[in-house]
């Protein structure tokens, strides 16, 4: 085997890797395929140009359909879904403080939070309706069902 089977070997395996410890939600599935392609045409003599070219192609015709596929998938299940998308919209949180703004922190990360109906306050319940940019668009839970 040539130094360029190996190398497509160790992109396969670190596209895997990427999907699977990072949740990079397809990009390392894309790249697993492709470098999987390549090194499969490089143990068939094929030169590297066509190895490229053959990779390439691949890459473009199958990564919309890998990613929105992933996308879907996940969003479903919550995991590695975009807040955008929907992800965690109808899960309460409590208000906090950083610095002077009130928000709420969603997977660590802090939001600052608006309400429409109410004044947030600390430590309030609040539900995630949707996101506006990185603002949090919540309502107040009652704090007799919360």
């Amino acid at each position: 085997m040539t130094l360029i089977f190996y190398i497509w070997l160790v992109l396969a395996i670190l596209g895997v890797a990427s999907e699977v410890f990072l949740g990079v939600v397809g990009w390392g599935l894309v790249l697993a395929l492709g470098a999987t392609v390549g090194a499969i045409l490089s143990a068939t003599g094929a030169s590297i140009t066509v190895q490229l070219l053959v990779v390439a192609t691949l890459t473009l015709i199958t990564a919309p359909f890998i990613i929105r596929g992933m996308r879907r998938f996940n969003k479903g299940r919550n995991e590695s879904a975009l807040l955008s998308e929907g992800a965690f919209h109808g899960e309460t949180f409590e208000v906090i403080r950083a610095g002077e703004r009130l928000g709420v922190k969603i997977q660590g990360d802090f939001f600052p939070a608006r309400t429409v109906d109410s004044t947030l306050q600390e430590g309030q319940r609040v539900r995630l309706v949707g996101m506006s940019g990185i603002t949090a668009n919540v309502e107040v839970v009652d704090q007799e069902t919360a």
